[in-house]
């Protein structure tokens, strides 16, 4: 039933690599995999108080949750205090400006 994620592998690799004290605000879908953290943030919560925000705008089964994000990547994109890091197909990262 289910999809294999295009670019697994580098997503997996990528949020592996994500410094354990960093603080991060996620797409619902993919904050699982960031879990484990003392500060970690669902978007919208987070933005302009994480470290790093990480979009997986991929949800399928979730309209709605995609809309909202996409709408928030939008706002994220003309934020200064922040810069893209990473961007493959759907998986964008964010990291604050020191």
């Amino acid at each position: 039933f289910t999809k294999q994620v295009k670019d697994r592998q580098f997503i997996i690799n990528y949020l592996s690599h994500i410094p354990r004290r960093a603080s991060v605000a996620a797409s619902n879908n993919i904050g699982s995999h960031l879990s484990q953290r003392q500060r970690i943030y669902t978007l919208p919560l987070g933005i302009d108080k994480a470290d790093i925000i990480v979009f997986f705008l991929n949800d399928s089964e979730s309209q709605q949750s995609i809309k909202t994000e996409k709408e928030q990547l939008k706002k994220i994109r003309t934020n200064r205090n922040y810069k893209v890091n990473v961007e493959k197909n759907s998986f964008i990262v964010f990291v604050k400006n020191k």
